[in-house]
């Protein structure tokens, strides 16, 4: 933000604060949702503060999750097979490598097509829903 040609140098003088400066886009941005001028949410939510390469993480987190659902839970949610094998998948944390973890799962290890594909299944279903009002 302090880069930004707009609020960069009442920042950088100490004549706005980060938190400020959110408070009025968030405002701006979503004025239906109600918020304290001094909770300095933008600390606790770091999407806003530093995302980097940690967003493209997400989109493959979620392309994964997605292709699991549909390959293996979507037909039946409940199935005791493939429960069972998500359970084992899961029980091992972090300790071995996603491709790994989604071959088992899947029976094979997606490639960038096969999470693409996904999450564009997943966004036309999404955008079939009907609108939540608030």
């Amino acid at each position: 933000m302090i880069g930004c040609p707009i609020a960069g140098p009442q920042i950088a003088s100490g004549s706005l604060t980060t938190t400020e400066l959110f408070y009025d886009i968030m405002n701006k941005a979503m004025p239906h949702i109600e918020r304290s001028p001094q909770n300095a949410f933008q600390h606790r939510f770091h999407h806003t503060v530093q995302y980097g390469a940690k967003y493209y993480s997400y989109l493959v987190a979620r392309a994964s999750a997605s292709l699991i659902w549909q390959q293996r839970f979507q037909m039946d949610p409940f199935s005791r097979k493939w429960g069972e094998c998500w359970a084992e998948v899961q029980s091992h944390g972090g300790g071995h490598p996603p491709s790994i973890l989604l071959e088992k799962i899947l029976g094979f290890r997606p490639d960038s097509k096969d999470l693409t594909s996904a999450l564009a299944k997943e966004s036309k279903h999404l955008s079939q829903l009907d609108a939540i009002t608030v």
